[in-house]
């Protein structure tokens, strides 16, 4: 048992460090989920409405399963 290896205190100051973890887990699953949550909406309000402001964004259309003629350059890829 626990108790003959550790003895009263140290189960109870396992117990404690066990408790501080798993609180600690459950604190940041909230906060990650929280900013989930903030980081999508902003993404979306900024892909949905820079259009009305005349903004394009730039980039390689993803197309994983069409074929090119032609092989992209590392510069072409990188911008």
């Amino acid at each position: 048992m626990a108790v003959d290896a550790l003895g009263t205190k140290g189960v109870i100051v396992g117990g404690l460090i066990a408790a501080l973890c798993i609180f600690g887990g459950h604190i940041l699953n909230i906060v990650l989920g929280a900013m989930a949550i903030l980081v999508h909406g902003i993404r979306l309000n900024t892909l949905e409405f820079s259009g009305h402001a005349g903004v394009r964004w730039a980039g390689i259309a993803f197309k994983p399963f069409s074929k090119r003629a032609e092989k992209l350059s590392p510069e072409e890829i990188t911008g």
